[in-house]
């Protein structure tokens, strides 16, 4: 499993009471719900997310990659102040509920990710893993888009081989990180969870 950080959501006391709703409101889709993501995440852009400081003015909001996972819409989010992958409903009867602020593992191709669940005013229910946040460092939406969809595309992939096998070289350097040569050998587990913090 994957320890995840989600520094954004402690930012605003609006944010934590909006997202903490007692009425639950669970959207189905039978369609991908790519659109209405993007939309409401932009929504949320203007409005009580706008003028944070964690926020990277050259960042765009863009939804992206919603296929079908199991009964369910798994796609990605970039948005000014995160990079994350989103869990949508496609089968009220199988769809696994959780409670706002608390995680679920669900187990992909590449292994098991912790996914908190959400409930938003905007949003209605549904379920998140970051990526990355804050995305401060990242200088422009071309980057946000480049690690979003290879970070999406790996989780989607086959564990074959174990992290210590695994050779790589990251999309960007890691600002947080010094490593002696660059980057190199950053297995996949590694490039999945070093940008979160």
């Amino acid at each position: 499993s994957f320890a995840i950080g989600y520094p954004w959501i402690n930012l605003s006391a609006n944010l934590l009471k909006d997202l903490n709703m007692t009425k639950t409101s669970l959207r189905v889709w039978s369609q991908s719900p790519e659109r209405f993501f993007e939309s409401g995440f932009e929504q949320i852009a203007q409005t009580r997310m706008k003028g944070l400081p964690i926020n990277n003015p050259r960042l765009q909001v863009r939804a992206f990659g919603f296929e079908r996972f199991g009964n369910d819409w798994m796609g990605c989010v970039i948005t000014p102040w995160s990079i994350l992958v989103v869990l949508a409903c496609g089968n009220r009867f199988t769809w696994q509920s959780v409670p706002t602020t608390q995680v679920r593992l669900v187990n992909l191709p590449s292994g098991d990710y912790e996914f908190m669940g959400v409930n938003d005013p905007i949003l209605g229910e549904y379920q998140m893993c970051s990526l990355m946040s804050p995305v401060t460092n990242l200088p422009d939406q071309r980057t946000a888009q480049a690690f979003a969809q290879q970070a999406l595309w790996l989780m989607r992939q086959p564990q074959i081989l174990d992290d210590s096998d695994e050779e790589g070289t990251a999309l960007f350097p890691d600002p947080y990180v010094e490593e002696p040569g660059g980057n190199r050998f950053r297995s996949r587990r590694e490039f999945l969870t070093r940008t979160k913090s």
